[in-house]
């Protein structure tokens, strides 16, 4: 009760909007859920409006408080936790029905664009085989739903004891259906934000970006990308993606001639969403490089000088793991 009386004058004290608490086990939220029922039957409402208290589980899944009434919070977590692997809502009893006179229904709606993802901005530190690594919410929370069974009734990317060839040097005996995670905005908004922050550590502010993907299903991720880069660099961005690497087919999205002559007033991006070596990685400059030669005669092209970020987001490992890694060479 003593944490519940500090959330409490947390959420009085005017200068204070927004509360963020972490590794919370899914147990105790489900006790404060029903104990902020309890508060709602005695005072009519459950949270100020105008304060968001953010409730991180120890998988990184969030709850949001923010509202007097369990309809408007339970509309915000519903609307939000589609796309994690368990939610918490309120659970309207015949209790609450009978207070619900008392109960306040004020309108959330206007406050959804300021609920802002945090899972991606706090980092935690875990160890595995005695070295600490450092990782936020949003990977931490990516690996777990990786690594669940994909028959199981909840979000997972895993088929298990299927032995499927990868590419032409790896057999696994798992594989991860993790197309989806890049054709879905809820995720690829968070990816592309984490990609940004790290390329704008290491880029050059008088030469434009290009960034080079892989796959078709990278397109919307290269898009979101360009659009957080356009607003946050002078000279933006453009791409290109590299649709099969044994089939060489690409989707240019600028202009060669100007790339070729102005060629040492660009830095470049390799993205790959999903790879189980960082072979591929390489295989693509090699491949861009080809086609300018092929396409351009073009021979004087040392792209490997100008990346600035080389990224494979997850990464699948010969031990059948998956993990998030937004690996970078």
């Amino acid at each position: 009760m003593v944490f519940l009386k500090i959330l409490t004058y947390l959420q009085l004290t005017k200068q204070i909007k927004i509360i963020v608490i972490i590794n919370i086990k899914p147990t105790f939220i489900r006790y404060l859920l029903n104990t902020y029922l309890d508060v709602l039957c005695k005072t009519g409402k459950i949270w100020s409006s105008k304060n968001y208290l953010y409730l991180y589980d120890t998988l990184g899944v969030p709850t949001i408080i923010s509202g007097e009434s369990p309809e408007d919070i339970n509309s915000i977590n519903t609307e939000i936790n589609r796309y994690y692997p368990q939610k918490y809502v309120f659970q309207i009893n015949s209790i609450i029905n009978e207070h619900k006179k008392n109960i306040s229904h004020s309108s959330t709606k206007a406050k959804r664009n300021l609920i802002f993802p945090y899972e991606v901005i706090i980092d935690m530190n875990f160890e595995k085989n005695n070295i600490i690594y450092k990782h936020n919410l949003f990977e931490m929370l990516i690996t777990s739903m990786l690594n669940k069974k994909l028959e199981d009734n909840s979000i997972g990317f895993k088929l298990q004891n299927i032995n499927m060839r990868l590419g032409s040097k790896i057999i696994v005996n798992d594989f991860y259906e993790a197309d989806f995670l890049f054709q879905n905005s809820f995720f690829i908004d968070r990816f592309a934000f984490m990609i940004t922050q790290s390329m704008l550590a290491n880029y050059d502010s008088r030469k434009k970006i290009i960034l080079i993907g892989y796959g078709l299903y990278s397109e919307l991720l290269l898009n979101k990308i360009k659009l957080y880069l356009n607003k946050n660099t002078q000279l933006g961005c453009d791409y290109v993606i590299c649709y099969d690497i044994e089939g060489t087919k690409w989707k240019i999205d600028i202009d060669i001639n100007s790339l070729l002559k102005e060629k040492y007033d660009f830095q470049f991006s390799i993205i790959v969403p999903i790879g189980s070596t960082l072979t591929t990685n390489n295989k693509i400059v090699a491949e861009f490089k080809k086609h300018l030669l092929m396409e351009y005669n073009e021979i004087d092209f040392f792209l490997e000088k100008k990346i600035i970020y080389n990224c494979c987001i997850i990464l699948v490992s010969g031990m059948c793991q998956a993990h998030l890694d937004i690996f970078r060479v």
